[in-house]
């Protein structure tokens, strides 16, 4: 039996919200270090395309930051107030931030690998589908 084209589209997007399910999982995983990061990730299914939504911030989780600039006070003044770190701690952390940068912390290979993934098992529905119609008509 041959599936229709509503139903192959509703297994793809199965497939989507499963791959959403388990790649945001992972992340989280992977930065259960840090706590607002790690809640405020998600792997979102919208128009058939898997994206990434995260903070602002997180892009210097990824690449780190370089020496040279210190970041925004009132950043490192409400991060201070988000793990209850006297506030008068902000300055002294930005300049050090500045001094020293910060390491980077890798973590988008996840969602970029179970994209690549997903394409790969996208592609096999589809094939399937279409050997199934073939071997039926």
């Amino acid at each position: 039996m041959s599936l229709t084209a509503d139903q192959l589209h509703e297994q793809i997007q199965e497939l989507l919200r499963e791959y959403a399910t388990t790649t945001q999982a992972a992340l989280r995983n992977e930065l259960s270090w840090t706590k607002n990061l790690k809640n405020n990730i998600d792997v979102v299914v919208n128009n058939g395309t898997l994206s990434l939504e995260a903070p602002e911030y997180s892009i210097f989780v990824e690449y780190g930051r370089s020496p040279g600039k210190q970041p925004p006070l009132n950043v490192i003044y409400s991060w201070c107030q988000s793990k209850n770190i006297p506030t008068s701690a902000a300055y002294p952390i930005a300049k050090k931030i500045g001094e020293e940068g910060l390491p980077a912390h890798p973590f988008m290979y996840i969602f970029e690998e179970n994209v690549e993934n997903l394409d790969s098992a996208i592609g096999d529905l589809i094939q399937d589908a279409i050997i199934n119609d073939v071997e039926n008509n």
